[in-house]
């Protein structure tokens, strides 16, 4: 579970870097941007439209980074020293029954063939994840 965890961690990480990176760039694209048309490079309505789409990126990257703080903070201990991950694998581990949402982590696909007119047979094929 410990190696699940730092798994998510080193992940979460790495794209925490990566989206960093980008929005670093976003930021000299639009200050670039503006002097170009502060130049006379460009003209008002290349301006807009680049100036939009930079913007745009540059929210969605400031949204995903937000999500991913989010998700570390939700990561953190729940009370008796477990995480939220510890917690609901031990929560799985100890069901007595299969439960929809139990089988849903552990099912990919579920195909259910036509009934048979004459025996009332179907086929049903499960592709399973594990």
């Amino acid at each position: 579970m410990e190696d699940l965890a730092q798994s998510d961690r080193k992940r979460r990480t790495k794209e925490q870097l990566r989206l960093k990176m980008e929005l670093e760039q976003r930021v000299k694209a639009l200050h670039d941007l503006y002097l170009d048309k502060s130049r006379g490079i460009l003209e008002e309505e290349q301006f807009l439209e680049l100036n939009r789409v930079y913007l745009a990126d540059k929210k969605e990257l400031i949204h995903r980074l937000e999500a991913l703080a989010l998700e570390e903070k939700e990561e953190q201990k729940a009370p008796g020293g477990r995480t939220k991950l510890e917690t609901y694998l031990q929560e799985i581990t100890e069901a007595s029954a299969l439960t929809r949402e139990l089988a849903a982590l552990f099912i990919q696909d579920v195909q259910i063939g036509e009934r048979d007119g004459k025996t009332g047979a179907q086929e049903i094929k499960i592709d399973w994840l594990i």
